[in-house]
């Protein structure tokens, strides 16, 4: 059900053997949760053990949010630096499998699931924008009301086409 919480997916085949790791019964649709989302659309990657976040090393502060968010659940993070690039994994198949099903897991091929998406509220959806944004966007004034984002995925493309033009803003994606 999709409102106030996201229930997760059940642990499945091809998890067998392996630890898996906490994550509670019902995860609240917060921002920190949809801002997290925002993020993985634009800088992560989920593979069957594990999803990453992989991003220049001048957003460090978006790490510490992540980490912050992260301490309530018994989910190892593992953090790599290197050169320009900070890179976090989220060591758990069932959130990996979570962030794969809401958003896909590379990115020409990453759009929100369309159920999901068709069941946040505007201010939901302009939360995951901005998150992304902060990504995939690049630098802009305040009084501009032009948006500039580039992706690789046309349906995540018109989906934030969509948030945007819901803000009375003018995307160039």
């Amino acid at each position: 059900r999709i409102g106030e919480h996201i229930l997760p997916f059940s642990s499945g085949k091809g998890l067998e053997g392996r630890r898996i790791h906490a994550v509670p019964s019902k995860i609240p649709l917060d921002d920190t949760f949809l801002w997290l989302i925002g993020l993985y659309l634009a800088e992560g990657s989920a593979s069957i053990q594990a999803a990453t976040l992989t991003m220049h090393k001048d957003e460090a502060c978006y790490l510490e949010r992540l980490i912050d968010y992260f301490a309530g659940f018994d989910i190892p993070l593992h953090i790599t630096r290197r050169n320009n690039t900070a890179c976090l994994v989220i060591e758990s198949a069932l959130f990996a499998r979570l962030l794969s099903a809401l958003c896909g897991r590379y990115a020409h091929a990453k759009a929100l699931n369309s159920q999901f998406f068709a069941q946040l509220s505007h201010a939901q959806r302009w939360h995951i924008y901005e998150a992304w944004d902060l990504g995939d966007g690049r630098k802009k004034s305040r009084q501009e009301h032009h948006l500039y984002t580039s992706t690789s995925s046309e349906r995540l493309a018109v989906q934030m086409q969509q948030v945007a033009l819901g803000q009375g803003l003018f995307p160039r994606i």
